[in-house]
């Protein structure tokens, strides 16, 4: 089937699966406490994951957008002062 609805979903099932591959998951009893200190070793790989691997480039990411921004400040106030220096010369 080629409907929109038949790829979309062909195409959203693989996004779970390759989601669901990376996902590490740890069986911790809740009775006997049995896989915490595996539940905190995970823990922290995940945390040292996340400031090795992805923090980086989220504040990468949110400084390009923070220099995007204040470069179209920028440009709508230079553009405010041309349009005000405009006006003074014609009226």
């Amino acid at each position: 089937d080629d409907s929109y609805a038949a790829t979309l979903s062909r195409s959203l099932g693989l996004v779970l699966d390759e989601f669901y591959n990376n996902l590490r998951a740890i069986g911790v009893s809740a009775v006997t406490g049995e896989g915490m200190d595996d539940f905190f070793k995970a823990l922290k790989d995940a945390a040292e994951e996340y400031e090795r691997d992805y923090k980086p480039e989220l504040e990468k990411k949110k400084a390009q957008i923070q220099k995007e921004e204040e470069n179209r400040k920028k440009a709508s106030v230079d553009q405010l002062a041309k349009d005000v220096a405009s006006d003074l010369k014609t009226g």
